[in-house]
């Protein structure tokens, strides 16, 4: 178990890094790209990036995981792109035939879960410490309690002489029902519309910046 939560700690440090070191200076037909590097020239090990395959490699072997795919970018430069058990995942069986049924990926939840065990904390309380309350959403969060029942949003279902009726389907009544416990991170949260509209506003903003940032 030790050494699961190590490599966890591990990989979200990789996307971490990936992610908080996108290159804001190079620019080709006014498109953002990441040019490829050598590890030493922006201050990283090239030994120290590789003992991430044999980590990964033992996930496909014992069947944890299928494959990964891992890219590790600092100073605007790409220093370690790779996939990884690929090819194990492309011979796994599908659920169904194409076109026949759907179903929703997990990979968001299994991301909440990845914070939960990192953080220490439940994925509510991890939302509500580092996001909400510092940006003042105070009203956002994973189910509805008490006095804000009544804000769910009602839903509406054909029935057949043409008209609507109300919702009959009891998943439609999970933010008000049940034990409450699993925090989906897939799921999302429960927000005011003014909020989902500021946070789409500062999003564009952010985007604004990063493209016009020389």
């Amino acid at each position: 178990m030790k050494n699961t939560t190590l490599a966890i700690h591990i990989v979200l440090i990789l996307l971490i890094s990936a992610s908080c070191n996108m290159d804001r200076e190079s620019h080709i037909a006014g498109e953002r790209i990441l040019q490829t590097g050598d590890p030493e020239s922006v201050g990283m090990s090239t030994e120290r990036l590789n003992r991430i395959d044999p980590v990964v490699e033992a996930y496909v072997q014992k069947k944890w995981i299928s494959g990964a795919t891992a890219i590790i970018a600092r100073h605007g430069k790409i220093v370690y792109h790779k996939s990884l058990g690929m090819r194990a995942m492309a011979i796994m069986p599908l659920l169904y035939e194409p076109g026949e049924e759907y179903t929703y990926g997990l990979n968001t939840d299994l991301l909440g879960y990845l914070i939960e065990v990192v953080s220490g904390q439940s994925l509510d309380l991890f939302f509500r410490e580092r996001i909400f309350e510092p940006l003042g959403m105070n009203s956002s969060s994973f189910f509805l309690e008490g006095d804000q029942e009544h804000r769910l949003v009602s839903l509406y279902e054909p029935i057949g002489d043409g008209g609507l009726q109300a919702s009959t389907d009891r998943d439609y009544y999970y933010p008000i029902e049940g034990g409450k416990f699993y925090f989906s991170g897939g799921g999302d949260c429960f927000q005011q519309p003014r909020i989902i509209v500021s946070s789409y506003k500062c999003s564009l903003i952010m985007a604004s910046m990063a493209n016009t940032s020389s």
